[in-house]
């Protein structure tokens, strides 16, 4: 008889009965213990927080790839980690922010989940092309009707 084999953790037992000539008989029981593989994580992974810039798919590349977080994890049998990376992108006109999460999984039974995100915001005040034009009296117009085309540049 042999009892159900665990998924990752817990035992086996074997019962094996044995009958000498006289018909005696006596069981011999094993117990084999399945101990979990383990998968440890060696790196580091950091935010990127505070770029001065305006969003952009370019971005993503401050972001681990799946790759260099693969190359992070150790198997103790020796199971192919892989990763599988899902971006979440939140964007305003006062900052952005895009969070990468990996899933991490030795193909048996261990996983994890870590998450990296790079995030920022255009820090550059708007700035004056050129001088600015004299002579602009008395105008009725609302400030947000005028015209300031060529005036300003938001970079």
């Amino acid at each position: 008889m042999i009892s159900t084999t665990p998924d990752c953790n817990g035992t086996v037992t074997y019962v094996y009965t044995y009958k000498d000539c006289a018909d005696h008989s006596h069981d011999w029981t094993y117990t084999y213990t399945v101990e979990k593989p383990t998968m440890n994580f060696t790196g580091t992974i950091a935010d990127v927080e505070n770029v001065n810039a305006c969003y952009s798919e370019e971005h993503k590349d401050m972001l681990l790839t799946a790759d260099a977080v693969k190359l992070m994890y150790i198997s103790s049998c020796n199971r192919t980690i892989t990763v599988t990376i899902t971006d979440e992108e939140s964007t305003s006109d006062c900052g952005w922010k895009v969070t990468r999460t990996y899933t991490i999984s030795d193909g048996g039974c261990n996983t994890d989940t870590k998450t990296m995100s790079v995030s920022g915001s255009d820090k550059t005040a708007p700035t004056l092309e050129g001088p600015w034009p004299d002579n602009i009296i008395d105008q009725d117009n609302c400030v947000a009707n005028a015209d300031i085309t060529g005036l300003m540049s938001d970079n």
